[in-house]
């Protein structure tokens, strides 16, 4: 597994004058995002990609016991096979020497041996089944966690909050650079009156923690400014989901 080491500055961009920038800026080794498997590597190509789920499909625990209990059946299939064949053997010998009590003997045995190679088939096809079936699933789930997001600037969607006809809007602006939020702006917000003077003090201490949180919508609420914080979270989530990150 490749490791991505990017120097990542964070730049927040203000809105208006009132918004004044704030910067933040993360370690050249900095750790995968909360919740973001290790193979979450930016700019791989499809060929990689495929490698990397299929090495962690194997190495999945239940894969590996459906594996095992595959090769258990096939063992046992492989025993009852030839202990068929030994008795197959034994019932022809039986039948050429024309003892009728050897004869009713050895077929009664091959008879048994036969049925217990066809079982253990049975079962061997069933844990095969079962093998691919865990697969199949442990792939679908792998895959899911291996994203990819996409550069560019992404906007999230006018979100309102308070009490109608007081619906106050905010819009959350992110740009994603090598497949990081490398940027966070509020193009859109209430900046006068009183909830100005809320927005002027809450809003980028909102910025500032979406920077830090990793790719994520995990921003703690301002205190004194709930609504406000809920509905940046909003839009936030909406852009990082147009963005290509998991929602």
């Amino acid at each position: 597994m490749r490791s991505l080491h990017r120097r990542r500055t964070f730049a927040v961009l203000g809105t208006m004058a009132m918004l004044s920038p704030v910067a933040a800026a993360l370690p050249a080794d900095a750790a995968p995002n909360p919740g973001q498997d290790v193979l979450n590597d930016y700019g791989q190509t499809d060929a990689e990609v495929s490698a990397e789920v299929a090495a962690a499909v194997n190495a999945d625990r239940a894969v590996v016991a459906a594996r095992a209990r595959v090769g258990a059946a096939h063992a046992l299939t492989v025993t009852r096979t030839a202990a068929e064949a030994r008795a197959k053997k034994a019932y022809a010998k039986a039948r050429a020497s024309k003892k009728r009590k050897p004869i009713a003997r050895s077929r009664k045995a091959y008879r048994h041996a036969h049925a217990r190679t066809v079982a253990a088939r049975a079962t061997e096809a069933s844990a095969r089944t079962a093998w691919a079936r865990q697969v199949a699933i442990t792939t679908s789930d792998v895959r899911q966690m291996h994203y990819r997001p996409v550069d560019g600037e992404w906007d999230g969607p006018v979100t309102k909050y308070f009490i109608p006809p007081d619906l106050e809007p905010i819009r959350v602006h992110i740009t994603v650079t090598g497949g990081h939020v490398s940027a966070v702006t509020v193009p859109v917000f209430q900046a006068a009156g009183e909830s100005g003077r809320y927005n002027a003090r809450a809003l980028p201490l909102l910025i500032e923690a979406a920077l830090a949180a990793h790719d994520t919508v995990n921003v703690a609420t301002v205190s004194g400014a709930t609504l406000t914080s809920g509905a940046f979270r909003s839009s936030l989530y909406s852009a990082l989901v147009l963005a290509g990150f998991p929602g």
